[in-house]
């Protein structure tokens, strides 16, 4: 492929899923790595389909073609790095995203880590409602979960439980992935794993992706993208609708760490409630967890 009389940059791997699921972790640990060249930023979103409200007016597949991808990877000097990535975990449901991603020259390698579905559906609550303040800041697990049978009673927040529900039906999605890519240019990897050790994990990946998992021999892991607690949504979508405005303003590590200290905190634990909530997830997701470990080959007993 040419852009404007050059070869035309588009990874050769790709993290397409799921969120919630330690993504954004990897790919920051990757971009450390002296054989990866990471995309200009981590979630293009580039493939998101029209009318998702994650799909980005200046920055997509329908209106720009290939050819607008190949921008975040343009710094990508051609033979310098064994893997360009990016990671856009939403990927993972986007029909858009599963049928023009296989087309890429070369054909990319398709990567998910997927998490317990309660768990990353609890992790998704959290996160919707400390994060992004988009749920109410009093709503608990169990009214959360509760909308999916009675979406009228708060339509934007049973949107949010529609998404992390859709997201979660692995087996759904990856078996489109695997029709549209091909078994061998798909590659799943599990949270649990990841959580129980980074090296490992890590070392698991690289060998993957082919490149030296020697790198992560001591390397220091950093917690990245955590939950957190907000103390008031309204400064919260404040300071969130200013640094969109001004980019990296409330990166700056003075600036950061004020803010921290006013209106974040640490997130509560998991109530008895919301555990017996996370039980219900795990019995309705049961099927879907079986057709899941019939169509990988995988042993998913970490979920039970």
């Amino acid at each position: 492929m040419e852009m404007t009389g050059r070869r035309l940059i588009t990874p050769n791997v790709i993290i397409a899923g799921a969120p919630k699921c330690g993504t954004t972790s990897v790919f920051e640990w990757l971009s450390d790595h002296p054989e990866v060249c990471v995309s200009s930023r981590k979630e293009t979103g580039y493939f998101i389909d029209r009318g998702d409200p994650l799909f980005d007016e200046g920055a997509n597949y329908h209106v720009q073609g290939i050819e607008g991808y190949g921008r975040f990877f343009a710094h990508c000097a051609p033979g310098r790095a064994g893997v360009i990535l990016e990671a856009t975990p939403d990927y993972i449901n986007q029909t858009t995203a599963i049928e023009v991603i296989p087309t890429l020259t070369p054909r990319p390698l398709v990567v998910f880590i997927l998490r317990r579905p309660s768990e990353r559906i609890y992790s998704s609550f959290q996160f919707s409602r400390n994060n992004l303040s988009i749920l109410p800041k009093e709503m608990t697990f169990s009214e959360f979960i509760g909308l999916g049978a009675d979406s009228g009673k708060d339509p934007a927040s049973a949107a949010v439980l529609r998404v992390a529900l859709d997201q979660t039906r692995y087996a759904e999605h990856i078996s489109r992935w695997i029709a549209s890519a091909g078994a061998a240019s798909v590659s799943v990897f599990l949270f649990e794993s990841l959580r129980d050790g980074q090296s490992g994990f890590m070392k698991a990946f690289s060998e993957r992706i082919g490149i030296d998992a020697g790198f992560w021999d001591g390397y220091g892991f950093k917690r990245i993208n955590e939950s957190y607690r907000v103390k008031s949504q309204f400064m919260h979508r404040m300071v969130r609708k200013v640094s969109t405005s001004v980019p990296g303003l409330t990166r700056q590590g003075f600036l950061k760490k004020a803010y921290g200290l006013v209106n974040k905190e640490s997130p509560s634990q998991a109530s008895a409630e919301d555990k017996e909530a996370m039980r219900r997830l795990d019995e309705s997701f049961r099927t879907h967890n079986a057709a899941l470990a019939g169509l990988l080959k995988m042993d998913l007993s970490a979920w039970r």
